[in-house]
């Protein structure tokens, strides 16, 4: 078995994690959230500043840059060949924990009518 399939064999039995086919390779999501997506030779992992500096700091990881909406803070590209299986693991972990502690978050409401004032106008 390949590094990139026992590292998708991993993600899926993460709790929450719904893998999805996205151009052409897999991305992994919890709650919505995208926490990492599969290469055939590298993961890419949406990691917290944390974990994110000691892997670009300790040479795992490089900074992943895309056009697209993974281009965002956060996300490093860490090749399968530069890094050990246990140190791996501990990064996907890593990124899994946040996102399921992140995709809580939602956006602000917007105020129910009652809170709406309306102008009026002098008679």
């Amino acid at each position: 078995m390949s590094t990139a399939a026992t590292v998708a064999t991993t993600l899926r039995q993460l709790s929450g994690v719904t893998p999805k086919t996205e151009f052409g390779g897999l991305a992994f999501f919890v709650g919505g959230t995208r926490f990492a997506a599969l290469t055939p030779e590298a993961v890419l992992l949406h990691l917290p500043p944390e974990a994110l500096t000691e892997a670009l700091m300790g040479g795992a990881a490089r900074p992943f840059i895309s056009v697209g909406a993974m281009g965002k803070h956060g996300w490093v590209e860490i090749r399968f060949s530069s890094i050990g299986p246990d140190e791996l693991s501990r990064y996907l972990l890593a990124a899994h924990n946040a996102a399921l502690h992140g995709h809580r978050r939602t956006a602000m409401k917007k105020p129910g009518r009652a809170r709406h004032t309306r102008k009026t106008t002098p008679k």
